[in-house]
């Protein structure tokens, strides 16, 4: 990990500062970021917060697909980094971020986790924990416990897990290593390691269990009380951060807790400090052990904190279904269509009258690959990070619609500049759906939807709806594949007589519905059949292709061209010039010939081109019209026969052969 050499007294001119930070850490991150925030704020600074729910419990694959949204900022379009590190789970995320950050001399301060060479806010861990330990000793005479700590590597849990040693040696009391269980910070896994712990300890169960987090904590706690075991009184159970789920909790968690929004705000304080001077001092903020039920102590201000949660569950409720509310129009929207832009139009329509985000500033960006994924065209995304472009699929700047359909990747939102007086906050989240990315979603001053766990549903909802629409596209992309079988000519690709059915059928309600003139042109190859019984049904086959190739280059594209039967094509469209029409005739002709010479075919190749022009009358059916059309084209067919010279060398030609 490389440190930032700063030059003192140079301060960038972006005005922007990227954060990183692990989404499950819930609360105390959403209040530390509100700390930041404020600091930012003062100094006129836009934040860029990115985050996500990258976990070691989950799937690998899952896995990568969060942490893409760390590489999405090139970082030299920043004046300043904050890494949450304490957060990030992965130590090799940190480390990219840093050693990024370091190529383009940009300063990075890290919270939680002392980096080389980097300013470092820190937290008392260590002391705070010592507290706790020391509590349970001489206040609960606790000597034998068993510690559910986080991943052995993780430096906040190492120190967690150091002070039940330190505090344990003080007082002489033994313990062996077998007491500390390691896990990746899951509940499911802290649950079932208590599991183990009961069934291996069922005539002499411990003191007390000590748990790395308050999450942990109150898994163990539910574990217990489904075997029967009562907290306190059967066993002590701790946690750490002071979460405000442990709060409310029945027995409130004895625990430790942090000043987590002046940690942000000291953060911010620092770095600007750092840009400023090039060098700062380390801080370590107090932590503060707090009694509570679940190790014995009395503590009546929770009893208060419960009945405000109490007040606030109807209003909170009305919130959250509003909230699903939103969610299943989002849903509603997206899946209304598999047309990107009528997505686009729905999502634009969503996010510029909803409610849902207060700031009315939302954008949805769709990565490139993940675009060619949903339409069948990519087997997988790439492996790394995002494409260079990304598809716009939603931009309402402060309840307007941005309209911008995309953008570079380094531009990160549709049409963003900085305004002085005017700090802002920007949550970026990864779209994915378990193991492909499809982008990322952007929401203003949204912090809060990290403590609440909002944001979480609303990353879920979303990409369960991208893959509903992924198995939409798949669907109507087999649809559309069985109505081509059925509705094409498999030889040369032209829609066959269902087509015709259809298609043929469209084009002529619409001219007489509108009153529009049309045209209807039947060709037709001539003397087929000597071609067919004196060169082969290949060479027939390439002459079908050949005229049919020829036919759909020269017509116009709003133009419908059908193999009608055999030899026979019909070509329908709107048209409101007849000379139009013959030029396409002559043009048809002419470069079924060419073709024909050029290629060097053994037959002369040639059509007959017939053509009706009309508006179509409401007492006479298409097929009539059809029919007409046919007569003109072997009214054409039998001048040819009588007086193309070139068509006569052919047939005379084919008499001198043997029968076939």
């Amino acid at each position: 990990m490389s440190g930032n050499k700063l030059q003192k007294g140079v301060i960038g001119v972006k005005r922007r500062i990227a954060v990183f930070a692990n989404a499950w850490s819930g609360k105390n991150l959403s209040d530390a970021l509100e700390g930041l925030k404020t600091c930012a704020q003062e100094q006129d600074y836009d934040l860029f917060v990115f985050v996500s729910h990258a976990a070691p419990g989950m799937p690998e694959n899952e896995q990568r697909e969060e942490k893409r949204i760390y590489k999405l900022p090139e970082l030299d379009e920043f004046d300043g980094v904050v890494i949450f590190s304490y957060t990030m789970n992965f130590t090799e995320l940190v480390t990219d971020i840093c050693e990024r950050a370091a190529r383009v001399n940009v300063p990075v301060v890290s919270v939680g986790t002392k980096l080389p060479g980097l300013p470092y806010i820190g937290m008392s861990n260590m002391e705070s924990m010592c507290e706790l330990v020391e509590h349970l000793v001489t206040e609960h005479n606790v000597r034998d416990v068993e510690f559910i700590a986080g991943p052995k590597d993780n430096e906040n849990s190492g120190l967690r897990v150091e002070a039940v040693r330190k505090v344990f040696s003080k007082h002489a009391i033994p313990y062996d290593e077998t007491i500390f269980h390691y896990g990746d910070w899951g509940v499911r896994g802290a649950m079932d390691m208590v599991r183990e712990i009961l069934d291996k300890r069922k005539d002499h169960l411990p003191d007390a269990i000590l748990c790395a987090n308050d999450n942990l904590a109150m898994g163990v706690c539910t574990v217990l009380e489904n075997v029967g075991l009562k907290v306190p009184e059967d066993i002590i159970v701790t946690g750490y951060d002071n979460i405000y789920d442990g709060q409310i909790f029945y027995p409130s968690l004895c625990t430790v807790g942090q000043n987590d929004y002046q940690v942000g705000r000291t953060a911010g304080e620092t770095l600007f400090r750092y840009m400023r001077e090039g060098a700062v001092e380390d801080i370590v903020i107090p932590n503060r052990f707090i009694r509570n039920q679940s190790c014995g102590c009395p503590n009546h201000e929770v009893d208060q904190l419960r009945l405000e949660e109490c007040k606030k569950r109807f209003y909170e409720n009305m919130r959250n279904l509003e909230f699903g509310w939103s969610n299943s129009w989002i849903s509603q929207a997206v899946l209304s269509s598999s047309n990107p832009e009528n997505i686009r139009k729905n999502l634009n329509f969503y996010f510029k009258n909803t409610t849902m985000f207060e700031s009315g500033t939302v954008y949805v960006l769709e990565d490139e690959k993940a675009k060619q994924f949903l339409a069948q065209e990519e087997n997988s995304v790439s492996a790394d990070g995002y494409s260079e472009e990304l598809e716009v699929m939603a931009a309402v700047e402060r309840h307007e619609v941005v309209p911008i359909v995309k953008i570079q990747r380094r531009e990160l939102l549709p049409g963003y500049q900085k305004k002085e007086n005017d700090s802002r906050t920007f949550l970026f989240m990864p779209l994915r759906f378990k193991d492909w990315v499809f982008g990322y979603a952007v929401v203003e001053d949204w912090l809060v939807s990290i403590g609440n766990g909002k944001m979480k549903i609303f990353l879920d909802i979303f990409s369960q709806t991208i893959e509903k629409l992924k198995q939409n596209i798949a669907l109507e992309y087999l649809n559309n594949k069985l109505r081509d079988l059925y509705t094409r000519d498999a030889l040369t690709g032209m829609y066959n007589r269902f087509g015709f059915d259809s298609e043929g059928s469209r084009i002529f309600d619409d001219c007489l519905q509108n009153k529009k003139n049309m045209m209807l042109m039947f060709i037709d190859i001539n003397r087929m059949k000597l071609i067919n019984d004196y060169y082969g049904h290949l060479q027939g086959d390439v002459a079908l292709k050949t005229v049919a190739e020829v036919i759909v280059q020269s017509i116009r594209k709003d133009w419908v061209a059908i193999r009608f039967g055999g030899d026979e094509f019909l070509v329908i469209g709107q048209c409101d010039c007849e000379d139009e029409i013959t030029e396409v005739q002559s043009v048809i002709s002419e470069e079924v010939k060419r073709r024909g010479k050029a290629g060097s075919l053994p037959y002369y190749l040639s059509v007959s081109c017939g053509y009706l022009y009309f508006c179509p009358e409401e007492s006479r059916s298409l097929d009539s019209y059809v029919k007409q059309a046919d007569s003109a084209m072997y009214e054409i067919k039998a001048y040819m026969h009588a007086y193309d010279e070139e068509l006569k060398e052919f047939v005379e030609k084919c008499s001198s052969f043997s029968e076939p």
